[in-house]
């Protein structure tokens, strides 16, 4: 009988055989969730766990390889990373506030991404928010005035408008799908340890087996892969039996 390591390695070895496909142009070798970066980082964790150092070092050369599509981007161009994150921070702050008053969105951030609003971690809010959260901007420089905004943004979203809109016919996957939404459950129970969080979390991974969502629900792309297919599910699904040392794969929020 093979085991999950078994599992883990048939799914990146296939992952792997496809990377100069997924890397149609140069800078997709350095994207972590959708090119190179994301499957070599997975590939060297399993590499690493089953004790093939070979492999685990091709892993990490070709990881680092994406490093020569980041070289053209002058990161000092401010003078120093702190005052270029600050930019960047300030920037997307004053973006939601303008795209949120335009649309009088109920969140008081609020971004679009090809004329859509997404609420995800790939090319969502939820990535842009985790983006600040976890900036030493967010910490150290933000305003009163923006502490309040961000909180009201991701209170709202997070406690209320997941729970009712987050059951998603789009998949099980913790990319855009239910699994993800279920997440934002689980790192809400870990924050408050309120109940009522893990009942929420529990309920949607109830919903992955509806009979119906699953006679409906889109089949991803790569149905089998971490952050579109079931991968990431069974990540989500084993997590709610240790919910508070959950952490969001490859994207612990703190």
């Amino acid at each position: 009988m093979s085991t999950d390591l078994d599992q883990a390695q048939q799914y990146i070895d296939r992952a792997r055989s496809n990377e100069k496909h997924y890397a149609k142009r140069a800078d997709e070798r350095c994207a972590f969730l959708c090119g190179n970066a994301g499957i070599d980082a997975v590939s060297a964790a399993i590499s690493s766990e089953s004790g093939n150092s070979g492999q685990l070092q091709s892993d990490l050369k070709n990881f680092s390889a994406g490093f020569e599509a980041c070289k053209p981007l002058n990161f000092n161009k401010y003078g120093s990373d702190e005052i270029l994150i600050e930019e960047f921070c300030e920037s997307m702050i004053q973006s939601g506030i303008s795209y949120s008053r335009r649309k009088n969105s109920p969140l008081m951030l609020m971004y679009e991404y090809h004329n859509s609003e997404y609420l995800g971690a790939a090319h969502g809010i939820c990535s842009i928010y985790h983006m600040i959260l976890n900036s030493s901007w967010f910490d150290y420089s933000a305003s009163g005035q923006h502490h309040d905004l961000i909180k009201s943004s991701t209170d709202g979203f997070l406690a209320e408008l997941v729970w009712k809109k987050g059951l998603l016919r789009k998949g099980p996957s913790i990319c855009h799908g239910v699994a993800g939404n279920g997440y934002v459950f689980l790192l809400l129970y870990q924050l408050t340890k309120d109940s009522v969080y893990l009942y929420r979390a529990s309920k949607f991974a109830e919903f992955l087996s509806d009979r119906n969502f699953r006679r409906d629900a889109r089949t991803p792309d790569r149905p089998f892969s971490l952050y579109e297919g079931l991968a990431g599910t069974v990540c989500f699904l084993a997590d709610l039996l240790e919910p508070e040392k959950a952490p969001f794969p490859f994207m612990e929020v703190y």
